[in-house]
């Protein structure tokens, strides 16, 4: 290949490249006290809610899809079958969802904050009660049914 240039074809040369900048460019001044951020409609809170959302998302479905490595050590603790410790597993799943037309009927009445709060207190505290228990069947009641409270 030749070094002709010409308009089609041509060979790009070292120091062909230069920057194309303006003198208004080179002189630009960012003033941040010029620039408007706009304001969140929620203040800011919306971080905080999705934050605490993960928060309850992550214990919950983390405790109810991780079910199957704690089971054999529960087996092994409480003394019973496969089948009714895994129970507990199925009732927590099941009640999350048949819950939510129960729960969305109770805010209409009860604000969305104030359902969060208790129902995470009460989920927690029955958590905290599961690993206090001796009894299966205090374990399925506490982990299937009241945890689900949310």
């Amino acid at each position: 290949m030749s070094r002709e240039a010409n308009a089609t074809n041509r060979v790009a040369e070292k120091g062909d490249f230069k920057p194309m900048v303006d003198d208004e460019t080179k002189n630009l001044e960012i003033n941040l006290e010029e620039i408007e951020l706009p304001v969140p409609p929620d203040g800011g809170w919306s971080w905080l809610v999705l934050l605490g959302s993960f928060i309850c998302m992550f214990c919950v479905d983390g405790l109810s899809f991780s079910f199957g490595v704690l089971l054999s050590d529960l087996q092994t603790s409480f003394e019973c079958t496969t089948t009714k410790i895994s129970l507990a597993s199925s009732l927590i799943v099941g009640f999350t969802l048949i819950s939510g037309p129960i729960v969305s009927a109770v805010s209409n009445i009860f604000s969305f904050r104030s359902l969060v709060l208790v129902g995470s207190v009460i989920s927690f505290c029955s958590v905290l009660a599961c690993a206090f228990v001796n009894d299966v069947n205090v374990f399925i009641v506490l982990f299937g049914f009241v945890t689900v409270i949310k």
